[in-house]
């Protein structure tokens, strides 16, 4: 199926249908293991809250109907998929969890697709006329917005998850640039502009820090994957400030 056939799949309630399942299923398994976390295995409860709270974002801006909702929701789509391909080429295995993990986060991005699932979010008129955006500027915030959101479990990881490293099991640097993008998705929903700029400081002190880190740990590899996301997430913003900064000499 082209996409062009893709956007003109119908179907629209049963596919938010599916994502919302989706969505939901993992945020209830995380919100579980969250639970389980605090006798069995303590040093995870953070991780773990935290991806709880990301998924139940993505259910809630879906289900309401957010225009960004579809966007975030194929964020986290692209971060699920992108994290078991890293996997199968770490290990060189593909067990049976990895493979309903990786297509159920593919089927819930591929089910908030297309255009006409974008007339219930991202095409309404109502917030396009409030922030006084054009169609070039919708494109743009929506590529910020997915890039920023697939960075989000990579950066909860690599801020929350216990280290490797002995004697090691808080990293407030690393929570610090947690902090830094969540707050800069935040402002970036709300259409502040200088959410960009923090979501840039937040990429590169990702990736500084990461590489300070042991190569096997757990943490490089998720503080370079959230680096080069939140760095990505940037780059549709970069020809209009530097046409603006060019206009302002």
């Amino acid at each position: 199926m082209t996409l062009g056939q893709w956007n003109a799949v119908g179907f629209i309630g049963e596919r938010r249908a599916v994502a919302l399942g989706a969505i939901g299923f993992f945020g209830s398994l995380f919100l579980l293991v969250t639970l389980s976390a605090r006798s069995e295995l303590p040093e995870w409860v953070a991780a773990f809250g935290a991806l709880t709270a990301i998924y139940w974002v993505a259910f809630a801006a879906v289900a309401a109907e957010w225009f960004w909702g579809r966007w975030f929701a194929i964020g986290i789509g692209y971060s699920g998929v992108s994290t078991v391909l890293m996997s199968i080429i770490a290990v060189r295995a593909l067990p049976m969890p990895l493979i309903i993990f990786g297509a159920s986060h593919g089927l819930m991005a591929l089910a908030l697709m297309g255009e006409k699932m974008a007339a219930r979010f991202d095409a309404q008129p109502g917030w396009r006329q409030r922030w006084n955006i054009n169609e070039e500027g919708v494109i743009r915030l929506r590529k910020t917005v997915i890039r920023a959101a697939s960075s989000l479990p990579a950066l909860v990881v690599f801020a929350l998850a216990p280290r490797q490293a002995e004697g090691l099991v808080f990293d407030a640097i690393a929570a610090g640039v947690l902090a830094t993008a969540a707050t800069a998705m935040f402002g970036l929903l709300r259409g502040r502009s200088w959410s960009i700029p923090l979501l840039l400081v937040s990429g590169v002190a990702s990736g500084l820090h990461a590489i300070t880190l042991p190569a096997l740990d757990l943490a490089f590899d998720a503080g370079l994957v959230g680096a080069a996301l939140l760095i990505s997430a940037v780059l549709p913003f970069v020809r209009p400030v530097v046409a603006f900064l060019q206009a302002k000499k």
